[in-house]
């Protein structure tokens, strides 16, 4: 009652409409009379909670004449227009005056794609690290290069027209294989021989070439769907380069069986196999120790490059950066994988021009790569499974290249598949060992581990 009497006696005070017609700006201030009087006396409403309704500055007038109330504080705008449209961070205010610069052409999302592809082949989901591989390969080989996105492109392609799923096909993993077989298609070059006479006008490279870049769009393009079908057969085991291996092998045997159908020679005598040359490793290490950290230095590139059946250093260098441009820890793992494969082939006695060359050392940087991408790195469990995946490769190829030579054939990346396979599997099962739940970079691996 006693609140219902203040207002009331306000009333007398002033017109009624000055009460009646709300302050400018101040929705809070436009209870009127009637408003006011029709609140319940009990103390539902706190007496702090109607302070703001009017008596802040009808507690300031005089009793006469009613005065207008003055603009409060927060209304007031003492900072000019002029000033408000200049920040001091261009680009953090709408206001700012818009650049007249034209903006930079977008990008279809196919390239973006087939660039993700390229990475995809290191475990690499960024457009920005299949630039640099594809820069690398056109470096070290410009044919192979060329070949490698035709393949790539192909099978993104392919995988965009048949409806594949889309995250599938954004995420590159359409292409990947594509790409390593046109890298497989260019080097060994299965049609070749196979080629019309007619074409050897061009030459026996360009007619060749032209017989493998068919090859390339049309293997490589089957690539997609096959990876698609693949997928959930081997899960939850992922599928590396399964498709690749597979559909190139078919491929290199298939024409050289009918280059032998279709010229058969007189059965002669099986060769032995020349027992390489080998050089005295303790000896070159003590003599030689500068030049023998060199060429394990080169090696270590080398091999990286032969992961695209590339035979440059410079090449496998780029390919590193590339790596390294999405997750530094993934770089450090690849050629690290590199080194042990090539060092545990020297150890075992493998020829040394061969380690050299890096056909030793991919297949290893591939299976150390494999395990910091798929699973959580978490203390010396985690650094034993890199470890052994990187030697377990070498001594797994081998094997793979000892049964391939009866067939004339690479063992292409069938040792990785292998070893890449039985490390994913004693995840789980060997205590410190965890997977990945969302397999990245090793970086974002850990992080999301702990945040979890």
């Amino acid at each position: 009652m006693a609140l219902r009497h203040g207002v009331r006696s306000i009333h007398r005070l002033l017109p009624a409409a000055s009460l009646s017609r709300p302050r400018l700006g101040h929705a809070r201030c436009s209870l009127t009379y009637s408003a006011a009087c029709s609140l319940p006396v009990q103390s539902e409403v706190p007496v702090a909670r109607l302070r703001p309704v009017g008596c802040r500055w009808l507690s300031s007038l005089p009793t006469g004449q009613p005065q207008a109330p003055e603009p409060e504080a927060e209304d007031a705008d003492p900072e000019p227009q002029s000033t408000r449209l200049k920040p001091e961070h261009p680009g953090h205010d709408s206001a700012a005056p818009q650049s007249t610069m034209p903006d930079p052409p977008p990008i279809h999302p196919y390239f973006v794609e087939v660039f993700r592809g390229m990475g995809q082949v290191v475990f690499c989901n960024s457009s920005l690290s299949g630039v640099f591989i594809a820069g690398a390969l056109m470096l070290g080989d410009p044919q192979t290069g060329v070949m490698a996105l035709l393949g790539c492109s192909s099978a993104t392609l392919l995988a965009r027209s048949v409806g594949l799923e889309r995250g599938f096909v954004s995420d590159g993993l359409a292409g990947y294989n594509g790409a390593l077989v046109g890298c497989a298609l260019s080097v060994f070059q299965p049609a070749l021989p196979l080629m019309p006479a007619a074409l050897g006008a061009l030459g026996p490279f360009s007619s060749g070439a032209l017989g493998d870049l068919l090859l390339t769009l049309l293997v490589g393009g089957l690539s997609a769907p096959v990876a698609a079908k693949l997928g959930p057969l081997m899960a939850p085991v992922p599928q590396w380069t399964v498709v690749f291996n597979v559909l190139a092998l078919t491929v290199l045997s298939g024409c050289a069986a009918i280059k032998y159908l279709s010229s058969p020679q007189s059965p002669s005598k099986p060769r032995k196999p020349k027992q390489p040359k080998q050089r005295d490793l303790i000896r070159l290490i003590k003599e030689h120790p500068s030049h023998f950290i060199g060429d394990l230095i080169e090696a270590m590139m080398v091999s990286v490059s032969q992961i695209f059946v590339v035979n440059s250093p410079l090449t496998g260098l780029l390919i590193t950066v590339g790596i390294f441009c999405y997750s530094p820890a993934a770089a450090g793992l690849t050629l690290g994988g590199a080194m042990l494969g090539n060092l545990s082939a020297l150890i075992s006695g493998i020829d040394y021009d061969q380690v050299m060359e890096g056909l030793w050392g991919y297949n290893a940087a591939l299976s150390s790569l494999a395990v910091g991408i798929f699973f959580v790195p978490r203390g010396l469990p985690y650094a034993g499974l890199v470890a052994a995946g990187a030697v377990g490769s070498t001594m797994v190829t081998v094997a793979v290249k000892q049964l391939m030579d009866l067939a004339d054939l690479p063992c292409m990346t069938v040792p990785f598949c292998l070893m890449a396979s039985a490390c994913f599997l004693l995840g789980g099962r060997v205590p410190g060992l965890v997977h990945a739940k969302a397999p990245h970079s090793p970086e974002v691996n850990l992080h999301a581990y702990r945040a979890f």
